[in-house]
């Protein structure tokens, strides 16, 4: 599991609230990815845990900025665009068939809209991933490992104009 933090960026001293979210209220948010499922069809799952409690309405981004030997599948982002609150973008072309030692990383912009009665405190996002083929090996280590780093937070407040 990797966990990451919120951080709060301000024009000045002057404007303790941004938009309605205070400092502390946005250094209390935590963010959780872990990778669900086995083999080379995964899922990557997001959590985004807000304390004490969440506006009305939040516009949520989360920039995963994955490596060369993952891929998303922008035909099945697209077969599954109306089963889902998300909305996924990807930042470059992705070529499925290439190997992950012929391909470069690129980035996943996850977004979303959260609109609550105050209550709920807790959002998980899934975006499926899959696992590229990697360059053979000679040597006596047979696999190949894929580091992915936690993800970026931008948070917008329904109250803001």
């Amino acid at each position: 599991m990797i966990t990451s933090m919120c951080v709060y960026l301000s024009g000045g001293e002057k404007d303790p609230h941004v938009c309605g979210l205070g400092r502390q209220w946005l250094e209390s948010v935590l963010v959780s990815t872990d990778i669900h499922g086995k083999g080379f069809h995964r899922d990557l799952v997001t959590t985004v845990k807000f304390s004490p409690a969440v506006p009305d309405v939040l516009n949520l981004l989360l920039v995963h900025k994955l490596p060369s030997g993952i891929y998303v599948d922008p035909y099945q982002l697209a077969s599954l665009s109306g089963d889902s609150h998300l909305q996924i973008l990807l930042d470059s072309a992705i070529d499925l068939e290439a190997p992950a030692h012929r391909t470069r990383g690129f980035a996943a912009l996850v977004f979303a809209l959260l609109v609550t009665d105050g209550s709920s405190n807790l959002l998980k996002m899934t975006v499926p991933i899959h696992c590229r083929y990697h360059e053979p090996s000679l040597g006596e280590d047979k696999t190949a490992y894929v580091s992915v780093a936690p993800p970026d937070l931008l948070v917008r407040s329904g109250t803001c104009k």
